[in-house]
């Protein structure tokens, strides 16, 4: 099992701060949208909630292109092979967005 992890831990690193990074863009985004007294508000706070908890999944469930390859064949994981908590992650997320839509 250890020559599993192993192998992909490199790979594990670089989508942690893929994630981090995502996640930080977003929620800077929504902090300065949020905290300017602007008349007008950009279209882009609507996507920025599901792009801040797809970030926090992907920071705290990483999976590579090249472990996805080994364990499953392709390197487009399917929705039902990515972890519990990534699905969690982005169906709050979407939830997130539509409410945001809605308000």
């Amino acid at each position: 099992m250890t020559e599993h992890t192993d192998q992909f831990t490199e790979s594990r690193s670089m989508t942690r701060l893929a994630g981090i990074f995502i996640m930080i863009v977003a929620a800077a985004t929504l902090f300065f949208i949020f905290t300017i007294n602007a008349e007008t508000v950009p279209r882009i706070y609507v996507v920025l909630p599901f792009f801040l908890m797809l970030g926090l999944g992907i920071m705290l469930f990483p999976i590579s292109k090249a472990e996805s390859l080994h364990l499953y064949g392709t390197t487009q994981m399917p929705f039902k092979h990515m972890p519990l908590g990534l699905k969690a992650c982005i169906i709050m997320g979407a939830l997130f967005s539509v409410v945001l839509l809605i308000l």
